[in-house]
């Protein structure tokens, strides 16, 4: 008998640190989905100035570079 409740505690205690496993994942996961959110705002803003800053050159060189020629 003393081995079947030691058992159901164990199984008891096991569940619930199951359960505590499967919150916190949970918790990670969503954690990481908004850190990924985030870096891919921070890239696609770097990128959209990265492309203005590159056209503006572009445009200021081939204007100079026919003013010269």
């Amino acid at each position: 008998m003393h081995v079947l409740k030691e058992y159901r505690k164990r199984e008891e205690e096991f569940l619930k640190r199951a359960a505590d496993l499967d919150v916190v994942t949970a918790e990670r996961d969503q954690h990481k989905k908004a850190f990924d959110d985030l870096c891919k705002a921070r890239y696609d803003e770097f990128m959209a100035g990265f492309g203005i800053i590159s056209a503006k050159l572009k445009e200021m060189y081939q204007v100079r570079g026919a003013v010269t020629s």
